[in-house]
């Protein structure tokens, strides 16, 4: 993106940085959390490598898609944090069910 703008774009995307950065932190932390739990969750499995693709893609495509939502918010419309509210909402509780889930499950995961 930032070599695109360099090049193509002729507005400054500064103004638009602290809600960019957030969607990308919230987003970013979704993906993680739910990539390690199910990582740690598959590890002791035989299919391992064919399992963790199969289950991790479709839990991870409402993180992109809200991602992608807010980010063509903030950058074609210009939204701000009050417009974006539903989806940094949606981003934040994802990432809390899913970090609850991997600290709650951390225990079984392990101790196979």
């Amino acid at each position: 993106m930032p070599v695109f703008s360099l090049f193509f774009i002729k507005t400054s995307y500064a103004v638009h940085l602290g809600p960019f950065l957030l969607v990308v932190l919230l987003a970013d932390l979704g993906i993680c959390a739910l990539g390690t739990l199910l990582a740690t969750i598959s590890m002791s499995s035989r299919a391992r490598d064919l399992l963790l693709p199969i289950v991790f893609l479709p839990l991870v495509v409402p993180v992109l898609i809200a991602a992608t939502a807010a980010t063509t918010g903030i950058f074609a419309r210009g939204d701000g944090l009050g417009s974006l509210g539903g989806k940094l909402l949606f981003l934040a509780v994802y990432d809390a069910i899913f970090l609850v889930a991997a600290y709650g499950t951390y225990e079984f995961a392990i101790g196979e």
